[in-house]
């Protein structure tokens, strides 16, 4: 039996590499054909560059390569065929059929969304496939269901920062109800230890948290929720909307600090009954006076609403907060 025979010079031809790097780091233009930025794998700044058909790092990939090579240098692939299964879309990589140059004359923050966009597909696609592996298996531990993984977006990918080499991560995209991702937050499946600082979380660059919640994408609205509860983190927001089955809608503020932004308030206050379940009374005070009427809860046993969703006993509590049981804070 013959094997078919890989027209490596269609798949390059097939693909503008900077188009394909910059899912992995944010890059500038360098030249009308050159850009650089931070690497996607060892995370130094300034040191990586990408052409149309060839990348490098001057630190840790200083020979460089094509496409091909770079998705094996990169880890997305393991092998040389499975590189080439992946730059043709058929590995839950999607990459354009024609090559793409950078248009110099959009802003960086259009380039951001749009790159947010296509990073989003890819790791949906990504999650769903064999290289999702690890991050099924880490979204199963928490207890989520895989239809609120597509209700809300989720992916898979290789995530990191500077002075933190990619590792597998969550893609969490901040959609809203328009289907605009503003942000895109990463939760490493296995968390980054550096001596006593561990890091759980990074965020794609150029995301704008300030100003927005995420859930909008899962929203039912004022009109066919029960209520809604706000919560911190994306994870217990999700855990709610499942324990729920859509029926409450969630919003997390995504971090301690965030606040609800002005805009919101006049939609929020059209749900039945709001609850806002955070654990830091100051944080839990500000918020209360953003939206009259909102009750306030605090974590009970300090367990958040993932750690009830996995305990099995979070739609117990989340029923109980919308019949007026148990809040007050």
């Amino acid at each position: 039996m013959k094997t078919a025979t890989i027209d490596t010079e269609q798949i390059k031809a097939g693909v503008d590499l900077r188009e394909l790097a910059g899912r992995y780091t944010a890059l500038r233009r360098e030249s009308a054909a050159e850009l650089a930025g931070p690497c996607p794998k060892c995370g130094g700044d300034d040191r990586f560059h990408v052409k149309a058909g060839w990348a490098f790092c001057r630190v840790c990939w200083p020979k460089g390569g094509d496409a091909i090579a770079f998705v094996q240098w990169l880890g997305l692939a393991g092998d040389f065929q499975t590189a080439c299964e992946v730059l043709t879309g058929r590995a839950g990589l999607p990459v354009s059929s024609a090559k793409q140059t950078p248009n110099k004359d959009k802003t960086e923050n259009r380039q951001t969304l749009q790159n947010a966009a296509a990073i989003a597909t890819a790791a949906a696609a990504a999650l769903a496939g064999p290289e999702g592996a690890a991050g099924r298996a880490y979204l199963e531990g928490r207890g989520l269901y895989s239809e609120v993984w597509e209700a809300f977006g989720l992916g898979y990918r290789l995530a990191g920062k500077t002075g933190i080499a990619p590792r597998p991560a969550i893609c969490i995209p901040w959609a809203l109800s328009s289907g605009r991702i503003v942000a895109i937050r990463y939760r490493f499946v296995t968390p980054h230890v550096d001596g006593k600082h561990t890091t759980k979380l990074v965020a794609e660059t150029g995301s704008r948290f300030s100003g927005h919640l995420f859930g909008g994408c899962a929203l039912s609205g004022p009109d066919k929720a029960a209520g809604l509860v706000i919560c911190e983190g994306e994870l217990n927001a999700m855990s709610v909307w499942q324990a729920t089955a859509g029926a409450v809608d969630a919003l997390s503020l995504g971090s301690e600090g965030q606040r609800i932004p002005t805009a919101a308030v006049d939609a929020l206050c059209g749900y039945r009954r709001i609850v806002v379940w955070v654990d830091k009374p100051e944080i839990a005070r500000q918020l209360l006076q953003a939206l009259p009427g909102a009750v306030g809860f605090a974590s009970p046993g300090g367990l958040d609403a993932n750690n009830w969703l996995q305990a099995g006993r979070l739609a117990e509590i989340v029923e109980a907060l919308q019949n007026g049981k148990g809040a007050g804070q």
